[in-house]
């Protein structure tokens, strides 16, 4: 009969042992767990960049004519001097200038500008990009492939790179082999 009336549970010892084994996988796996999250949130900032060139190409086809995309921090009018990573308008651009004419064109899109951080440049350094009625691109660089790189603030992982065909594909890059974000 005091088989039954044993008390269950844990010795100190063993308490102490699974205490001790959680803190040594935590302290292993939280490093991963960051380099994880910080994967996660270029590959966030990459789709959101690929999101608004695709809605603008399709818009630039369903509108027949040029809809253009511009470093914009307000979301009322494009400013040059910004970065993209300042935020973006995407609108109807009428005058075919790059820019936005409030008597012509209209603001059909507003970015945000990239969060935690991060950086977003072109390889041609444009001021505005866009796409022509049949969907090709073109950029205040002239036509050709661009690139729209997303770099982490502490340029610790590989960033993304959101490349445009003259034809006016988007596409996320993979397999790209550089550190884009160093310059590569």
């Amino acid at each position: 009969m005091d088989f039954f009336n044993r008390k269950k549970g844990f010795t100190l010892v063993e308490l102490l042992i699974t205490i001790a084994l959680v803190a040594v996988i935590s302290a292993l796996a939280v490093p991963s767990f960051q380099t994880l999250i910080k994967k996660s949130r270029t590959s966030v900032e990459a789709q959101r960049v690929l999101t608004t060139l695709y809605y603008a190409r399709m818009e630039a086809i369903k509108r027949n004519s040029l809809v253009s995309l511009c470093p914009s921090s307000d979301g009322l009018a494009c400013n040059p001097d910004l970065s993209w990573m300042d935020g973006w308008i995407v609108f109807s651009d009428r005058g075919k200038r790059g820019e936005l004419d409030h008597d012509m064109d209209r603001v059909i899109r507003v970015g945000d500008p990239a969060q935690n951080g991060y950086l977003l440049y072109t390889t041609k350094h444009h001021k505005w990009f866009g796409y022509q009625s049949d969907g090709n691109s073109v950029g205040s660089s002239g036509s050709g492939n661009t690139s729209f790189i997303i770099c982490s603030p502490d340029g610790g992982i590989e960033g993304r790179r959101v490349v445009v065909s003259i034809t006016g594909r988007p596409r996320v890059a993979t397999g790209i082999g550089d550190r884009v974000c160093d310059g590569g």
